[in-house]
């Protein structure tokens, strides 16, 4: 039997891949019309998810944990991603999945890399990770990968690791546009902070290195005052935020 792709069902509805990829998925881009059509087509088709057929040959529930670096109740940000989770792992049918919400006991690097040495010695079937320090991890990405666990990226990416792939956005371009907006809302003067989650995770990096180079670049008279962490915690941004405009 021939397996339908999201390819195919572009090709039959001429529409792109991004657009299937959104229609199915329910996520916004796509108007309702277009929508339903996709779904329409899919139907038609007969298209189902892929599910490797090792997965599917386990029949037992596979243990997905989720490495974060803070608790949700500290940084909306996790609640949304937590949820997330519970959603598609329920919405996959063919293969009974439970996801496993891994929070070390701080923010430091070494703790992070401990919960993934315990993950390891318990053969656990995948590994999400939210890397805090992606060079310090890689190696111990690296190990699960080598242990057969699949280790799957995502805010901030470890592109040095073999992880299987990253899940996120272009941090760079993204710190670009924020600096771009700044200056504007500035009239092209002035002072600003930044206040970043780590200064050493990646994707923060990127971030507001991106917003200093178009601040530098394009809007010579704003000063930079400083770079702050907040250790990805609202409260500590707000005493930050208190302190800087004093």
């Amino acid at each position: 039997e021939v397996r339908v792709t999201v390819h195919d069902i572009a090709r039959a509805a001429n529409v792109s891949r991004g657009t299937v990829h959104r229609a199915l998925h329910n996520r916004p881009g796509v108007s309702e019309n277009t929508r339903q059509r996709v779904l329409l087509m899919a139907r038609h088709l007969n298209y189902k998810p892929y599910i490797p057929a090792r997965v599917l040959a386990t029949q037992r529930k596979l243990l997905i944990p989720i490495v974060v670096p803070v608790d949700e109740n500290e940084d909306p940000l996790w609640y949304q991603v937590k949820a997330g989770a519970r959603t598609i792992a329920h919405e996959i049918r063919e293969v009974e999945m439970e996801t496993q919400w891994v929070v070390p006991r701080s923010w430091d690097t070494t703790d992070q890399i401990t919960v993934m040495e315990q993950l390891i010695s318990k053969k656990v079937d995948g590994i999400a990770l939210a890397p805090v320090d992606p060079d310090a991890l890689s190696k111990v990405i690296d190990k699960a990968v080598d242990s057969g666990i699949p280790v799957v990226t995502f805010n901030t990416d470890a592109p040095e690791s073999r992880r299987m792939c990253f899940v996120g956005q272009d941090s760079l371009t993204a710190g670009r546009v924020a600096g771009a907006l700044m200056g504007e809302f500035l009239n092209r003067e002035g002072k600003v902070a930044i206040i970043t989650g780590f200064r050493r995770t990646l994707g923060h990096r990127e971030r507001f290195e991106g917003f200093k180079e178009q601040i530098q670049k394009y809007f010579p008279n704003i000063e930079i005052i400083g770079i702050y962490e907040n250790h990805d915690k609202p409260k500590e941004a707000y005493n930050i935020g208190q302190k800087v405009l004093k």
